[in-house]
């Protein structure tokens, strides 16, 4: 078992975290285990080292598979860009679709598509 380090900075929030893995463990089975939060983006804090890296990466992989639904649906191909995403003050991802469709049925046929991935209230499509 080799460990390593690796210092992650998410597009979801200015936090900073290290976390260790195996090198030695397949890629699709490696366990990412926080070691440091090196930065606080001000939103996550006052949890356990755990909770905190856990809220990060949930929103990272919210606003990536979203975003991937918003290609998919509304061929939304420029979602890296924050002027089409971005998280509220309760940590509601909102995707500024109006930018892209005036489409009424697309717009919500996405919102039921995020709804049932992520549940209610996770994800507005605006």
């Amino acid at each position: 078992m080799v460990m390593k380090v690796t210092r992650w900075s998410p597009d979801t929030c200015e936090c900073v975290i290290e976390y260790e893995w195996d090198d030695e463990t397949e890629e699709n089975k490696r366990v990412h285990k926080p070691v440091r939060i090196v930065h606080d983006c001000g939103v996550h804090g006052l949890k356990t080292l755990k909770e905190h890296h856990d809220a990060v990466v949930e929103e990272n992989v919210r606003k990536n598979q979203a975003g991937q639904l918003a290609k998919t649906k509304l061929g939304i191909d420029d979602f890296a860009y924050a002027d089409i995403w971005a998280f509220d003050e309760n940590r509601v991802l909102h995707i500024k679709a109006s930018k892209h469709t005036s489409d009424s049925g697309r717009k919500k046929e996405l919102q039921n598509d995020v709804d049932w991935k992520f549940g209610l209230g996770k994800v507005m499509i605006d």
